[in-house]
């Protein structure tokens, strides 16, 4: 066995284990997230006492820890995989459909892994209330509370067209009866 052939498989082995616990830990995260949200609702559930939501929000910092960690191997170990690896992408579609799709998600799996690591520094230091970690992690200017509030507006607003695509004239016989 050659040495480049040697660390390809290692790469493998540590890509397939750091997926296998990535994609687990995420789903145990949704999971233990769920149990603070209403049934098919995105609200909160009124009976769980402080110390309850304390506990929720300690153990989705944990799982958040396990994910950080585990993507960082599978990303490491992908490419190392893709580097080392006798198999050619031109060869085998598959593999570079696998390693296209694996890199679009980069730049999401990156931005939750920065919004997961503020969660998990408020979670640990416990410095300050729940709000704080909202302003920090979702910062929301008068801009975009503007057109958050009215998303159709700021298209019409900016938009190239003349005033009449998007609001068109009515006949007069449907004006006059829209009017009374």
């Amino acid at each position: 066995m050659r040495p480049s052939t040697r660390v390809s498989h290692a790469a493998l082995f540590l890509l397939l284990v750091g997926g296998v616990i990535w994609l687990g830990a995420v789903n145990i995260r949704a999971l233990i997230s769920n149990d603070m949200l209403k049934t098919g609702t995105l609200e909160f559930e009124e009976y769980l006492a402080p110390e309850a939501e304390r506990e929720i929000f300690r153990l989705i910092s944990f799982t958040s820890v396990v994910i950080m960690i585990s993507y960082t191997i599978v990303l490491v170990s992908g490419a190392v995989f893709l580097a080392t690896s006798p198999l050619r992408l031109k060869e085998h579609g598959w593999l570079m459909m696998s390693a296209i799709l694996f890199s679009l998600f980069v730049p999401v799996e990156l931005y939750t892994m920065y919004l997961d690591a503020a969660w998990c520094t408020w979670s640990f230091s416990r410095r300050q209330g729940m709000m704080s970690f909202v302003s920090f992690s979702t910062p929301v200017s008068e801009f975009s509370q503007a057109h958050l509030l009215s998303p159709c507006s700021a298209i019409t607003r900016s938009s190239p067209w003349p005033s009449s695509v998007h609001s068109p004239k009515l006949p007069a016989a449907e004006s006059e009866t829209r009017r009374s």
